[in-house]
């Protein structure tokens, strides 16, 4: 038996149940599929904020100094 001949034969059984699989299967690929579709999360776009600004400060630093 086939892979789409069990899922067929398990929804027409259950449909609840394999609703809700997929359902869950969907929430579990969201993660993986998101970021590479609409770009990063907003966390990970305020932290490389963050330390792009403290990479200026430490160059700023080291020129001031004349170390660069």
């Amino acid at each position: 038996m086939s892979a789409l001949a069990t899922i067929r034969t398990l929804w027409a059984k259950d449909p609840v149940v394999c609703f809700s699989c997929v359902i869950g299967a969907v929430g579990v690929a969201m993660p993986l599929f998101v970021p590479k579709l609409w770009g990063k999360y907003p966390d990970q776009i305020a932290r490389d904020e963050q330390q792009a600004a403290a990479e200026a400060v430490r160059l700023d630093a080291l020129r001031r100094a004349g170390l660069e």
